[in-house]
C-alpha cells in the first residue's frame, strides 16, 4: 500500500485506498481514541516525533493556523511516533501543540497503515473518512479548502 505523505493536488495518488485506515491509539490521558470517533468531522492528521527538528519548527510556525482550523471545527490529531512516552509528553508540554495528542503503539501498525516514511507527515480526512487533497494557494488556500470540506 503506497500513498503520499502530503496530500496536495500535485501529489500522485495511485493504488491508494480511498478510505483512511482505522486506528485506535492512546491519548495524553491514556484513553483510547479511534479515527472513527471523528466520523462526520474533517480531520487534519499529523505524524511527528519529539526528536524531529522539522516537526517542532512546523508546530511553532503553524500555531495560529492550527488554532484557526480548530475554531472552524476541524479536528487536529497529532500522532507521535516516539518510543519513549515521557519524551512525547514533555515535547507536547514544551511546544504547547494545539490539537488532540496520540502516541503510536510500539507495533508501528499506524505508521505502516499510513505508509509514513518521513516526519513530519500530514493527511486530510473528510467527514466520510476519505482522503482529501489541498488545492494549493498557501495557508489562505488551505483554509478555504478546510472550510469547504467542513461545510459539505
Amino acid at each position: 500500500m503506497a500513498f503520499p505523505l502530503l496530500l496536495t493536488s500535485n501529489t500522485p495518488f495511485t493504488a491508494a485506498p480511498k478510505k483512511a485506515p482505522e486506528f485506535k491509539l492512546k491519548n495524553l490521558e491514556n484513553q483510547d481514541v479511534s479515527l472513527s470517533a471523528y466520523q462526520g468531522k474533517v480531520v487534519y492528521l499529523s505524524f511527528w516525533a519529539s526528536y524531529c527538528g522539522p516537526c517542532k519548527r512546523i508546530f511553532d510556525n503553524s500555531r495560529s493556523l492550527r488554532e484557526d482550523l480548530m475554531d472552524e471545527g476541524i479536528v487536529i490529531l497529532n500522532v507521535s511516533l516516539d518510543k519513549d512516552e515521557q519524551k512525547w509528553r514533555d515535547a507536547v508540554y514544551v511546544h504547547d501543540i494545539p490539537g488532540e495528542h496520540l502516541i503510536a503503539d510500539l507495533s508501528g501498525s499506524v505508521q505502516l497503515d499510513y505508509n509514513v516514511r518521513q516526519l513530519p507527515s500530514f493527511f486530510i480526512i473528510n467527514k466520510y473518512g476519505e482522503f482529501e487533497y489541498l488545492s494549493g494557494g498557501g495557508i489562505a488556500g488551505a483554509m478555504e479548502d478546510f472550510k469547504r470540506w467542513n461545510s459539505q
